[in-house]
């Protein structure tokens, strides 16, 4: 099968879809199959799958261009059989559609999110799941999600769960870790961490007050870290830190390299992931994987991914994630059995058999036939 992968979303901020569209597809391609995969993109001289493998680039850059008339007419001109999408399936596409949806938060938790996005959202991600011959999702909370609010059968939708390295994300290393952190950011050591995008939905500001409740308490409390890219309501998290008189104390890292980070998550002390809402929850996944301490939400589809390797918390329980984030500082061997725990539990997880639960969604897709009702799906 001749397929087509839409890769638009590599050329974009770097976020969760973007792991797992390339992580993904770095595993598929070295499973032999009589699969022929086509990447379509932005491609410069990057090849990020390969010289063996074709990366065309989409003919428009234009978001509008690219769904409504350029990328289905590039599938048919290459004679794409079977399309693979994110999110939004292009209009008039002629092949069949493997779509991707990572959660409908959107639908489920608008407040998170800028209206226009919501409303664009809604309007457009519905319809690619009516129209999609097969939907993929990354966990049991969000296929829930997706059934529910679309009306989907359960044959229509399967989970193809994330992965993660576990060469790349691993404790070994961990003393060169703190060193290059120490080098590269004036001394910086031992610190509590997170990773996510600076919007309301991860919970920066609770974790923010939890953090001022104990700076009250101890005398020499380790920084607050946080990396992630600015996104909608980012503002108000550097308000809030001028508000509680942090700024000396909370180190805001922006975007970090894919390189830096394993070696940010290696360095600290503790990982902390207070999220309100996700539909898997990559970065503790990654920070047990290091072997470092994981205190996370206990919300949506986090404690699958979570599970036993890590300590729960309310999001909305500012003294509950205090009292944790405490607890790991104060009590070395909970802080290392913890860090033990959530390594076995991130082994679970791994990239290859996420490939395989994709390659069983192509041969369920061979002897499909179409079932798009557009007007269904339009409207």
């Amino acid at each position: 099968m001749r397929i087509g992968v839409d890769c638009h979303v590599l050329s974009g901020k770097n976020q969760g879809s973007r792991t797992y569209l390339t992580e993904l597809y770095r595993e598929i391609v070295q499973i032999p199959s009589d699969n022929e995969y086509v990447f379509l993109g932005y491609w410069d001289k990057i090849r990020p799958f390969g010289n063996d493998f074709q990366h065309i680039s989409f003919p428009s850059k234009s978001r509008a261009k690219r769904l409504l008339f350029s990328a289905a007419e590039l599938t048919r001109k290459i004679e794409i059989e079977l399309f693979h999408s994110t999110y939004i399936v292009p209009f008039n596409l002629k092949a069949k559609s493997l779509l991707t949806i990572h959660d409908i938060l959107f639908e489920t938790m608008p407040k998170y999110f800028s209206r226009s996005f919501v409303m664009r959202s809604k309007i457009l991600v519905r319809r690619a799941a009516l129209s999609a011959e097969i939907i993929q999702t990354i966990s049991k909370y969000s296929r829930t999600a997706l059934m529910e609010r679309y009306n989907l059968p359960e044959d229509r939708v399967r989970i193809v769960p994330c992965g993660v390295d576990l060469d790349l994300f691993s404790p070994v290393g961990k003393k060169e870790s703190q060193t290059r952190i120490a080098s590269r950011h004036g001394g910086l050591r031992d610190y509590i961490f997170t990773v996510g995008r600076l919007e309301p939905r991860k919970n920066h500001i609770g974790l923010i007050n939890s953090y001022a409740l104990l700076k009250k308490k101890i005398k020499f409390l380790p920084k607050l870290v946080i990396a992630g890219h600015p996104d909608f309501g980012y503002d108000e998290i550097y308000r809030h830190i001028a508000e509680k008189n942090l700024k000396e104390d909370i180190l805001i890292l922006g975007d970090v390299t894919p390189s830096e980070l394993p070696d940010l998550y290696r360095a600290a002390h503790v990982f902390v992931y207070p999220s309100f809402a996700e539909g898997f929850g990559l970065p503790p996944l990654e920070a047990m994987a290091c072997g470092i301490p994981v205190i996370s939400s206990d919300r949506s589809a986090i404690p699958e991914v979570v599970g036993d390797g890590g300590i729960l918390i309310n999001p909305d329980n500012i003294e509950e994630l205090a009292y944790s984030i405490e607890r790991i500082l104060d009590d070395s061997e909970l802080a290392v059995s913890l860090g033990r725990r959530g390594r076995q539990n991130a082994e679970k997880w791994s990239w290859k058999n996420a490939a395989i639960e994709y390659l069983e969604s192509l041969s369920l897709m061979r002897e499909k036939k179409s079932h798009t009702n557009f007007k269904e799906a339009i409207f």
